[in-house]
């Protein structure tokens, strides 16, 4: 059988900035379930660069994530790019989804 999957790609230059209290609004959650972004993805990319607190970036995302309602993601993969660490890239699978990866 054939899957398509819908893929929501997010990228933030935040220019090194701390991580906003609330990513509602970069993960498209304004709206109802079916209009949201967020909603609409099986898949969600996140690249960031320029992210001096990598660790409380990652934690808000996936800690958002988890709790969004337009369902559970799970973080499938993170990866830090050297030197420094300062471009991360996160993917987050709607846990619907993960079966039939």
């Amino acid at each position: 059988s054939e899957f398509k999957w819908k893929v929501l790609a997010i990228t933030w230059n935040m220019a090194n900035k701390s991580p906003p209290d609330s990513l509602e609004d970069m993960l498209g959650w304004t709206g109802d379930s079916d209009q949201a972004d967020i909603g609409q993805c099986d898949i969600c990319v996140v690249g960031v660069q320029e992210a001096h607190d990598l660790d409380k970036w990652e934690k808000l995302l996936t800690a958002g994530l988890a709790s969004s309602n337009h369902g559970t993601f799970d973080c499938l993969q993170t990866v830090r790019l050297d030197p420094g660490g300062w471009i991360h890239m996160a993917v987050y699978v709607k846990h619907s989804v993960l079966p039939s990866l």
